[in-house]
């Protein structure tokens, strides 16, 4: 064996290590990018969890939420604390959104949480407030948004049961 021949050995042996870290290198970023979704979800949950916990102790937020929804007149204090609490809970599906678009949420986790944006927004009132301050969330996500109201127009019905005078409070 000559030189020339153990420098084809090398070559090839070189060959293969190079092979061999790109697949372990592979499997780790595969690895990291599930931890990486597995925080963003739970995340995502502790987030919305807060946010329901909010609304549903007695701060008076779900009754102006059901106020604001029936399309009664609010005070100005009412309508800074309604707009304060609609951009609050938007951006938090705007996070949804831009995490999915990023590949930090599953598809089925994204769309469980997703979908409840017409909770928010299924309402004619809550829908106004939305094309009014479109501009301040991304386009992207308007569309998205928009998109979504109009394909599930028949929501506001189903919500009309949460927002009746004689539920809210």
């Amino acid at each position: 064996m000559n030189i020339e021949d153990l420098a084809n050995y090398a070559d090839v042996l070189g060959g293969i290590a190079v092979l061999v870290s790109l697949i372990y290198l592979s499997i780790q970023i595969r690895k990291n990018t599930q931890v990486n979704q597995g925080i963003a979800t739970q995340q995502t949950f502790a987030s919305t969890q807060t946010i329901y916990s909010w609304h549903s102790q007695d701060n008076g937020a779900s009754a102006l939420f059901a106020k604001f929804n029936q399309g009664e007149t609010l005070t100005t204090t009412e309508v800074v604390r309604m707009t304060h609490m609609m951009f609050g809970m938007v951006e938090q599906y705007q996070v949804y959104f831009i995490l999915h678009k990023l590949k930090m949420m599953d598809d089925e986790s994204y769309r469980c949480f997703f979908r409840k944006i017409l909770l928010i927004l299924g309402t004619p009132a809550a829908r106004k407030w939305f094309a009014d301050y479109r501009n301040f969330f991304r386009i992207d996500f308007v569309d998205y948004v928009e998109k979504l109201l109009n394909e599930n127009a028949h929501v506001e019905e189903a919500l009309t049961p949460f927002f009746d005078s004689g539920q809210a409070g």
